[in-house]
């Protein structure tokens, strides 16, 4: 009976070992996620920050209307980008032109 303890005691120290090791990896995999997203993310700033200067514009228009502008501009730079104006989307030109729109289903 005694061996049988011992053996797994033994089973279990190597299934620990095994499993912090597992650990190990995940962590260094996020990481390394981690930084990609930063670099991303950052590119994605850099990118919002030339469109948003490529709709400068001197001319008077309506701050809905440039809100609109700027939407569609930096729309596919933040792919996180999430909005809403329930049924004023049209009055508000809050509708981004190359993406659908979605609504809740009650």
């Amino acid at each position: 009976m005694l061996n049988y303890y011992r053996e797994a005691g033994k089973k279990g120290f190597q299934q620990e070992h095994q499993w912090h090791e597992l650990n190990e990896s995940y962590k260094e995999t996020y990481l390394n996620w981690q930084m990609n997203m930063n670099r991303s993310a950052m590119e994605n700033c850099r990118q919002v920050e030339r469109k948003i200067a490529c709709i400068q514009r001197r001319e008077k228009i309506a701050t809905r209307k440039a809100s609109g502008k700027t939407l569609n501009a930096i729309a596919e730079s933040l792919p996180l980008l999430i909005g809403g104006s329930a049924d004023l989307a049209p009055s508000t030109d809050t509708l981004l032109e190359k993406y659908e729109s979605f609504r809740q289903r009650t």
